[in-house]
């Protein structure tokens, strides 16, 4: 749930039509001015996330959107959105009142907006594509050393989370004839979870132990985290009101920067392949390491609990682990 409200964050604002004939023309972030539909972009300190919304998706048509080296389409998150009718069942089946209301009305208003209608059934379809931000950088730096868009005056806009709507926006404009319009990062953050919760799949919200969680049938207040190149932590009291009452510097960012200076490796998902043949209890301390079974018992916790990560590599007789190697 949180990575697709992550990449629809910015669904919120209309972007404009581009007829569709070109979409062959360059598999690169030219791809931004030519894909039809609405576009919503979140460029993060480590990763660019687009979202295409269209109410008839060609097959193939969010592998179109090559938006640099490495960019990737994730079929897994997409999904349809269903005009009223999610709408009028998740309500019947989950009566809104008060802020729980205003929730309902926040997500409709953004389905109305995006299907230029009060009453649409029809359906809206959503897709989803993700690139590295330093490939997207390199990308659009590559085709202002090689084509010249002078020619080109039409001026596309996009809303854009994230510092790249503001860090990017000149060399977008000059480059792809793209207007980044920066939207607040927070706020929609919480705006694309409550569309989520009125209009994305049924089994959206977490699983846990091969079990699935329905949305609660009282949705306010509640702790919004958002993780990312950094970590921020909101409590959120309805669609207006909201609260950043924390964070961390330690976040997804972190996680690639000390792989890639621990095992040379920067790929995320060869990082997870290595990590699943790794071994943590060979560094990290547990709870049963430090009190010992009958503590734990008496502790009511898990033996197998981290208590302290990387700590028995302080110990100054302790033997560094082997690492695991690529494979």
């Amino acid at each position: 749930a949180q990575l697709r409200s992550h990449m629809l964050r910015s669904l919120f604002k209309l972007a404009r039509y581009v007829n569709p004939s070109s979409w062959f023309r360059n598999e690169s972030p030219l791809t931004l001015r030519e894909l039809p539909g609405h576009l919503g972009l979140d460029i993060g300190g480590t990763l660019a996330k687009l979202v295409v919304a269209t109410h008839d998706t060609p097959d193939g048509v969010a592998q179109l959107a090559a938006l640099g080296p490495g960019s990737r389409c994730f079929p897994q998150l997409s999904f349809d959105a269903v005009g009223a009718s999610p709408y009028q069942r998740r309500n019947q089946r989950r009566p809104s009142a008060g802020v729980q209301r205003r929730a309902a009305d926040a997500g409709r208003s953004v389905l109305d907006h995006l299907f230029h209608t009060e009453s649409s059934h029809a359906t809206l379809q959503l897709r989803f594509v993700s690139v590295g931000t330093a490939g997207l950088e390199q990308a659009v730096r590559k085709l202002r050393s090689q084509f010249a868009l002078e020619d080109m005056r039409q001026v596309r806009e996009i809303v854009t989370a994230g510092g790249g709507g503001h860090k990017f926006a000149a060399m977008f404009r000059e480059v792809l004839r793209v207007q980044l319009v920066p939207f607040k990062e927070l706020q929609a953050v919480v705006d694309g979870l409550l569309f989520l919760s009125q209009f994305g799949p049924e089994d959206e919200l977490y699983c846990q132990d091969d079990a699935c969680y329905a949305w609660p049938e009282t949705l306010f207040p509640f702790v919004l985290v958002n993780m990312g190149s950094g970590v921020s932590v909101l409590r959120v009291d309805g669609p207006q009101h909201f609260t950043r009452i924390g964070g961390t510097s330690v976040g997804g960012a972190t996680f690639l920067g000390l792989s890639r200076a621990l095992t040379g490796v920067g790929d995320f998902r060869e990082l997870m392949r290595l990590a699943a043949r790794g071994d943590a209890s060979a560094i990290d301390k547990s709870v049963g390491d430090i009190y010992g079974a009958a503590g734990c018992t008496d502790l009511g916790m898990p033996h197998d609990l981290t208590a302290a990560s990387f700590a028995k590599l302080s110990g100054a007789d302790g033997e560094l682990p082997a690492p695991a190697s690529a494979p």
